[in-house]
Formats: structure tokens, sequence, C-alpha cells
């Protein structure tokens, strides 16, 4: 579960990072810290950099939906995903992955009945950032066929 969820939060950082990282999958005020620090140490080679606080699974989902969310302002039409859709992998990110990242005191059941529908929700949603470009443009076309074919893979299980 946790990797499923790192797979595709990775892949929504890679299609909203601007060519001025980390600008594009961070809150809008982090934004504004990165881009005063880059305009800062034109002049300051010693300029603090500021951390960096990266947008929740829920947030970065919302904003691949708009068109042109690519870093590079492509994909007119923004990476398909329906209310139910969202709402499902908003879920999934508020109840698996923060049960298992935070560690509440609690027994533990663990249910795999819903793992192949969240594999191929998943898979779908990592191949569209694929199909646009940007998210992926530093692989060679032997790792994104290798990349289409895991993605193909896991939307079966």
């Amino acid at each position: 579960m946790l990797a499923l969820h790192s797979a595709l939060q990775g892949a929504c950082v890679c299609h909203l990072v601007t060519t001025v990282v980390p600008v594009g999958c961070v809150t809008d005020k982090n934004a504004s810290e990165w881009l005063q620090f880059i305009e800062a140490r034109r002049k300051d080679t010693n300029a603090t950099r500021p951390k960096t606080y990266l947008l929740d699974l829920p947030s970065l989902l919302k904003k691949v939906r708009k068109p042109n969310s690519a870093g590079d302002g492509s994909n007119s039409k923004g990476i398909a995903l329906s209310d139910s859709d969202f709402a499902y992998l908003k879920s999934f990110h508020e109840t698996y992955r923060n049960q298992f990242t935070h560690f509440a005191p609690m027994g533990w059941s663990i249910e795999v009945s819903g793992v192949s529908e969240i594999a191929r929700l998943i898979s779908r949603v990592i191949g569209e950032i694929l199909d646009c470009g940007w998210a992926f443009r530093n692989l060679d076309l032997d790792m994104r066929s290798r990349l289409r074919a895991d993605l193909d893979a896991l939307a079966k299980m």
C-alpha cells in the first residue's frame, strides 16, 4: 500500500514540477519562498535555501486534474480523475497511508481485498502522466517502455 501511494505521489510530483524545482509541487507559500531564494542567490551565493514543503497526495491530485497541469504547461485536458476516483484516492491517503506511516496505537488487521482495485486506478493515473511526457521526459525510450509494461502488469493484478 505504501509503495502504491509513493509511486502515485512521485508521479504527481514529477508531472507538476516546473523547471524551477521544486515549484509546482509545493505549497504556494513555499513556492514563493523558493522563487525569492532563487532571485536572492543571483546576488548572494550564501542566501539561505528554504525548506521544501511538498503538497500531500490529495492536494497533488487536485493540481494534476487541472488543465495544463504539467510542469511545462502541456496536457490541455489535465489528468482524468473522476470525483469518485479522487475521493477514493483521498480516502486511501487519509486512511491506509496515514495509519501505516504514523503507526497510531491500535490492533491491526490488514485487508487486502481492495489492493487490486487501487493498483488498477493508480497504474491508470501514472500511465496517463507517462503519456503526457513531461514527468518522465528524462527516461530513454527503453525505460519508458519498461515503465509502461510494469504499469500494464500492475493494472492486471
